[in-house]
């Protein structure tokens, strides 16, 4: 799950369109995470890692590079068509960073494309990492984690300095909504000295809903350059504290973490939900997405109960359990099983057919997204989501063969 912190190291640099046409910007970040569970400092040994970037203006003007580091060893960078180039590489400290990335000339070179060949040398002048580790101080960790949803929080962090001067020192503090798909909220950002804390709005805290938090402290070096046609350059040392956590239930929400069978991470996955009472009459009814690693929070209103909830997902057949809603549950934790082609809540011969009709279909298929006269198309087949229906589809059927939604 700490992988998630590598999917927001690109606000660790902001690279504006400027002089050149076709490339917005190049540079190199590099990175100190610490990880906060506690109101008192991290403590363990943070991750460290370097991340360089190329953002083009036009697209696909470069369509291979590559970065010669100071050693003079050289890295290609994956292209992400048509306007960004990424790479990176994780070191077991920052002794080791050092040494294979040290201060000096770093070599951006475009290697194909319309605009290739090209060269940009980024000076990276020493190393300036903040010195203070950032986390959330005064009791402010438990303030954010406990507080109930509808309550705003006053939080607070230490200032820091570093080493040497750089062009820009600034602190800024996010919160991404990971029950909502990813949805990020820069609650502050600003200048060192200007801010030492803010209000989270309650907002920014949803009942039941799991975040993932960003607060960060960086020193810059910002100019334009004369490699890539005058395309903005620089360079960063980002110290971040990150953070997992989940907002309390609030009466009347049903939240937690819903497993769906063979599927890795059921990001973005639509549910269909019941809320019933004990003699089976359906009180409510709901159409989610699920969000990351399959969190979800919905906000019933209900009292009374208790009440039975019952997930379905599109082919996965439902699993349900008693709650007491009206009190708030934020742990709910229930596995849907796989095999549901034909979307009844059964796992049968039906299935069974859907599956043989569609037996060697890929994506490459014109076909594959077509319904047939079944009503099915192939791809819904493909019940464990790697584009080609085969063998693999049939095991995770039979595993569950005959199984039924509760």
């Amino acid at each position: 799950m700490h992988n998630l912190r590598t999917l927001f190291a690109l606000s660790g640099l902001a690279l504006a369109a400027m002089a050149s046409a076709n490339v917005s910007g190049y540079g190199i970040s590099f990175y100190m995470d610490h990880e906060q569970n506690s109101d008192l400092p991290p403590t363990d040994p943070p991750l460290i890692f370097e991340q360089s970037t190329i953002t083009l203006n036009t697209d696909n003007y470069f369509t291979a590079a590559e970065l010669e580091f100071p050693t003079g060893k050289s890295e290609e960078f994956a292209f992400a068509p048509p306007t960004f180039f990424i790479r990176g590489t994780q070191f077991p400290d920052l002794a080791t960073m050092e040494a294979e990335r040290p201060a000096g000339d770093y070599t951006f070179r475009a290697l194909a494309g319309p605009g290739a060949p090209q060269t940009a040398v980024l000076n990276v002048a020493n190393y300036n990492f903040p010195d203070t580790t950032p986390y959330l101080d005064g009791g402010s960790w438990t303030k954010m984690t406990t507080t109930p949803a509808d309550g705003d929080v006053d939080i607070t962090w230490p200032k820091f300095g570093s080493p040497f001067e750089a062009d820009q020192s600034t602190i800024s503090f996010q919160l991404v909504d990971l029950t909502d798909g990813f949805t990020t909220n820069l609650i502050v950002s600003g200048f060192v000295g200007d801010i030492f804390g803010t209000t989270i709005p309650a907002i920014y805290r949803r009942s039941g809903r799991h975040y993932f938090m960003v607060q960060t402290y960086a020193t810059s070096y910002l100019f334009p350059s004369a490699g890539f046609g005058g395309a903005f350059a620089g360079y960063s040392f980002l110290r971040r504290n990150n953070a997992f956590f989940q907002v309390p239930a609030s009466p009347g929400t049903i939240a937690g973490q819903l497993t769906l069978e063979s599927i890795g991470n059921p990001q973005g996955d639509p549910i269909e939900v019941e809320i019933l009472d004990l003699a089976d009459n359906v009180v409510q009814t709901h159409s989610i997405f699920l969000g990351w690693l399959g969190y979800f929070a919905i906000e019933t209103g209900l009292t009374g109960g208790p009440y039975r909830a019952r997930f379905k997902g599109k082919h996965h057949i439902s699993n349900s359990d008693v709650f007491d809603i009206a009190s708030g549950v934020g742990n709910v934790a229930l596995t849907l099983k796989n095999g549901d082609i034909d979307n009844d809540n059964s796992i049968t011969i039906f299935d069974y057919i859907e599956l043989s009709l569609a037996f060697g279909k890929t994506r490459d298929d014109a076909d594959f997204y077509t319904p047939g006269p079944s009503g099915f198309a192939p791809f819904q087949s493909d019940i464990d989501r790697d584009f080609e229906v085969t063998i693999f589809d049939y095991i995770v059927l039979s595993g569950n063969f005959d199984e039924s939604g509760s």
